[in-house]
């Protein structure tokens, strides 16, 4: 079944990724002269995240077909991982790299990789990693994964699951 497109849902993605721009536009140190950004970048900061989440949710809860067996929660997780890892890792391993060539040249490298291994931060713990910035696609994954488990978990229950995420948040 063929959903109309919600351009709603794509403007409000459009207005995530701007803010999420906006916030990241200076890393460390603030400008001298721009005493508004941090201000600015403070409150962006306390909701651009969970905004994305609830976006993500509302796609996931719109397009949501039931999944009754363990073949048709596999199909599921192929498809997120399909969709979801493979710009995770790449944009992973260009940072990787760019970073260790940045460290031969320069002593001042932002959230330097460790070592060869560090790359495997990026699975293990990935807002720690050298690509710290890219946690959000790798968790979006995960709570992918976790929805249909959690959701036959619940049994219908959806206050539990609500009360089960607060927890978990």
């Amino acid at each position: 079944m063929n959903r109309e497109r919600l351009f709603d849902l794509d403007r409000a993605k459009g207005l995530g990724i701007f803010l999420v721009v906006l916030g990241h536009v200076v890393a460390r140190e603030y400008p001298s002269d721009v005493s508004w950004y941090p201000i600015l970048k403070e409150r962006i900061y306390l909701f651009h995240m969970p905004f994305f989440m609830f976006v993500a949710g509302t796609i996931a809860g719109y397009t949501w077909k039931p999944i009754s067996t363990l073949q048709d929660y596999m199909i599921f997780v192929k498809k997120r991982a399909e969709r979801l890892l493979p710009a995770y890792f790449i944009f992973a391993l260009i940072v990787f790299v760019g970073k260790l060539v940045a460290q031969s040249l320069t002593p001042r490298v932002d959230n330097p990789v460790k070592s060869v291994w560090s790359f495997f931060d990026v699975i293990i713990t990935p807002y720690q990693s050298f690509s710290a910035y890219l946690w959000f696609i790798f968790v979006l994954f995960l709570l992918y994964a976790a929805l249909p488990i959690l959701l036959w978990m619940a049994r219908g229950r959806f206050l539990w699951l609500l009360v089960f995420a607060a927890v978990v948040q």
